[in-house]
């Protein structure tokens, strides 16, 4: 009766210690697992991000390209109100002129804000904001000659 029960104390202890190693290693699983996971949003987050910042840049580029095609565009913009958005491939961008004034047309050597937001992600969660100081350009004044 002794052999049985050292047999049966030695069977018990392999069991436990095969179900200790298969708790290591399914933990080990899990944690690679949810790092991994934890990864791959950090990269979708960093590269929604990069993408709002491109687009936000391209906003700055469209609205300065605009603006040189049109001489009257102190006219035709409204102070602080968004133009129309633009689609890009991967998202959009919005953006406005401000004046410290208030009114972009009374002066065309007031300074002016040009701002522009870039969209990106899953309904838009990811944005990037630009601003730029808008410096009048043209012909220096009578006096300075």
């Amino acid at each position: 009766m002794c052999r049985t029960l050292r047999t049966d104390r030695r069977g018990a202890s392999v069991y436990v210690a095969v179900m200790g190693v298969g708790t290591l290693v399914a933990m080990t699983a899990l944690t690679t697992s949810l790092i991994g996971r934890l990864a791959l949003r950090d990269n979708q987050t960093q590269d929604e991000l990069a993408q709002a910042e491109a687009n936000a840049r391209s906003g700055i580029e469209i609205a300065l390209n605009w603006m040189n095609g049109n001489t009257d565009w102190r006219r035709t913009v409204v102070s602080g109100v968004d133009q129309p958005e633009v689609k890009l491939t991967r998202g959009k961008t919005v953006w406005r002129v401000t004046d410290e004034d208030g009114l972009l047309d009374d002066d065309a050597r007031d300074h002016a804000v040009l701002r522009a937001e870039g969209y990106c992600g899953l309904n838009d969660r990811t944005v990037v904001v630009i601003e730029v100081d808008i410096e009048p350009a043209g012909r220096g004044l009578g006096c300075l000659s």
